[in-house]
């Protein structure tokens, strides 16, 4: 664990520190060099500046979405905190956690994961069954899932978050369909697991989360159908109608076109999912803007742009 972070940083703090670039620039004022930087870790942001007669070398050295060391002084610069940095050096990947500066399920990615492959086996369909085994013996797919959040700023917008949207999904589907027995609940297991699977591609997430070009020009509900259909072609005899109905669900779980999705859901399990999927990432979304805002002891939320409101926070 750091041992400071952001949110501590008062003037007049000596620092000593581990914190992740987010920008660098190499400037000059009166004909010396100097490097400034924008700090960050978990807890928030400060800008930063070092004037160290090596700055020529110490830019080239460290980049952008380092993580290093800083030791030195916060002070006051045109009415915002900044460190001025006596020295900085760039940390090896077993010198820090990486939780400290980047938002991490509050569940354990191995806890997550263990539940993702008790749900899988509780599908009793040996199509899916055999979707799922070729799915997990990919070790580039496995990784991916347990890492990828589920969204770039909205809902589970962490380090894990797609592994817990799935899942929870896929809890409030098989609640959902408990009065309706005609529903089939393999695909209903299988839709919620893997309808965002296109999040592994859509987005990049290192110290940060943004879309990378395939998520930009294609997005996450073609990605998924198209991932799903390639494992699909490596399995012999997979049944077409099973086929049609699982990449179904993933085209149309975010339920109309002005949303998204190239087609409206049309059967059951289909309804199910994005439903579900919609429950499960309005409550994800709200509960993190009310966990961030009511400390502050308002009322009222900051107006949220994407809902077109204020939040209730009592």
């Amino acid at each position: 664990m750091k041992n400071i972070f952001v949110d501590e940083l008062k003037p007049g703090v000596k620092v000593e520190g581990k914190f992740a670039v987010k920008a660098k620039n190499l400037r000059e004022f009166d004909g010396k060099p100097y490097i400034s930087f924008e700090l960050f870790d978990k807890s928030g942001k400060i800008d930063a500046v070092y004037w160290g007669d090596d700055a020529h070398f110490v830019s080239e050295k460290i980049g952008e979405d380092s993580i290093v060391q800083v030791y030195g002084l916060v002070q006051t610069y045109k009415g915002k905190n900044q460190i001025r940095v006596e020295k900085i050096a760039i940390l090896n990947e077993n010198e820090y956690d990486i939780s400290d500066f980047i938002a991490v399920s509050k569940i354990p990615i191995d806890e997550l994961w263990s539940s993702f492959l008790k749900v899988i086996e509780n599908i009793s369909d040996p199509a899916l069954r055999a979707l799922f085994g070729i799915i997990l013996s990919d070790e580039a797919m496995v990784r991916s899932l347990k890492e990828a959040p589920g969204g770039k700023k909205w809902h589970h917008s962490y380090r894990g978050g797609l592994l817990e949207h799935s899942l929870s999904v896929c809890r409030i589907a098989l609640t959902g369909i408990k009065p309706y027995p005609m529903v089939n609940r393999d695909l209903v297991i299988a839709g919620a697991l893997l309808h965002d699977i296109g999040k592994v591609k859509e987005l990049t997430y290192g110290l940060s989360i943004d879309f990378s070009d395939e998520g930009r020009l294609l997005g996450h509900i073609v990605l998924g159908a198209l991932i799903i259909e390639d494992y699909i072609s490596h399995l012999e005899n997979f049944p077409p109608s099973l086929r049609k109905k699982l990449l179904h669900i993933i085209l149309s779980h975010h339920g109309d076109t002005n949303l998204g999705s190239p087609v409206k859901p049309m059967f059951v399990e289909a309804e199910v999912i994005y439903h579900a999927d919609q429950l499960d990432a309005q409550a994800n979304a709200f509960n993190r803007i009310i966990e961030r805002e009511s400390p502050d002891g308002k009322i009222w939320s900051e107006y949220v742009q994407l809902k077109d409101r204020f939040l209730y926070l009592l």
